[in-house]
């Protein structure tokens, strides 16, 4: 039964890594034809490859506004990374449903984050080269790109729970997913109590599910 066990390992771990080294690699033939599958493991799997990258300057932050469809004026805002880890912080031993949970959205979190910044610079590209689009069908376009990506549809996806947990029936509710760095204090910082302005670099149309 020991023997299975670590033969099994051995062969997921094997395959893992020439999954990665395939997705990793420049473009080619396999890599090309496996892009939707691509999406897909980047979600899950998702490695920044940062070992030996300096600390982190910023937390992520993930905000859920829910707008009531038949009276806008009621709105509802929650925000999930910090929970989790507070939940996280709250536990003795590991929590594996909130620390994989965490680990998924962080992901979707971070590949949507180079997904705007591509972009972007995309954007500024076409001004220096006076190829531009209006600023309307940009804005328009990239929601469309950004809204139809794995990434983005775990994290909509995640928003049922979030109304779940919070007593919201979801089909009453349109949403709106906002994703937000905030920066994180200097050394020389520690002692300041101004909280630091966040800065949104991504947030949805309104969603419905």
């Amino acid at each position: 039964m020991t023997r299975v066990f670590t033969i099994t390992i051995v062969v997921c771990w094997s395959m893992y890594w020439a999954v990665t080294l395939i997705f990793i690699s420049p473009n080619n033939y396999i890599s090309l034809s496996l892009s939707d599958e691509n999406e897909t493991f980047q979600t899950f799997f998702f490695q920044r490859w940062n070992f030996f990258a300096p600390p982190p300057t910023y937390d992520d932050r993930l905000y859920y506004t829910f707008s009531y469809k038949t009276d806008t004026s009621k709105i509802q805002t929650f925000e999930v990374i910090e929970r989790l880890n507070q939940k996280n912080a709250e536990k003795s031993v590991l929590n594996w449903e909130t620390d994989i949970l965490d680990y998924i959205l962080s992901n979707s979190m971070s590949s949507l984050a180079e997904s705007v910044n591509e972009i972007n610079e995309i954007r500024q590209y076409e001004k220096q080269d006076a190829q531009t689009i209006s600023d309307t069908l940009y804005v328009r376009l990239k929601d469309e790109l950004i809204s139809t990506s794995p990434q983005f549809i775990t994290l909509k996806n995640y928003a049922k729970s979030v109304a779940h947990s919070n007593g919201l029936t979801i089909s009453e509710y349109d949403i709106i997913i906002t994703l937000s760095r905030r920066p994180l204090p200097k050394f020389y910082q520690r002692y300041d109590n101004t909280s630091p302005k966040e800065e949104i670099f991504y947030s949805s149309s309104r969603l419905q599910l």
